[in-house]
């Protein structure tokens, strides 16, 4: 252990140097960060960063008009995946509309619409697709 901390105390730079790299070990990349330490001695924590592989861009379906429910087409994720969406006008959050569909409003006339769509599982990196933006959203008839 002693030769461990004179080697980092020695070699600051290179310490700092490898804290700050990320390492790809085969297909699974692996980022490394330095750990708060006392003086004189060194530690770096090493954390996967393992990829959701399945990732499709959702799709808004559904007739783009105020009063009609619109909702979202995900596609096959990885197993085990937790999805949460987030829909927008133009590119700007909707507060509340955090579901599966989503009627538009009176202020959503002449806007795009989208939704993003965020994929978590344990032990994964959290991924975050957005739908294309739909036409402009058209006035109740």
């Amino acid at each position: 252990m002693n030769n461990i901390r004179r080697f980092a105390k020695g070699h600051r730079s290179l310490v700092a140097a490898l804290a700050a790299a990320t390492l790809l070990v085969g297909s699974t990349a692996i980022a490394t960060e330095a750990v708060a330490a006392p003086k004189h001695t060194a530690s770096v924590h090493i954390v996967s960063a393992r990829q959701i592989i399945n990732q499709p861009t959702p799709k808004i379906v559904g007739k783009v008009q105020v009063g009609s429910k619109l909702r979202v087409e995900v596609g096959k994720w990885d197993k085990g995946v937790t999805l949460s969406y987030q829909w927008k006008r133009w590119t700007k959050n909707i507060p509340g509309a955090t579901g599966t569909s989503y009627v538009p409003v009176s202020n959503d006339q002449g806007t795009s619409m989208s939704v993003t769509v965020t994929a978590r599982k344990s032990g994964y990196q959290t991924v975050q697709k957005t739908s294309n933006a739909s036409v402009a959203v058209e006035p109740r008839p």
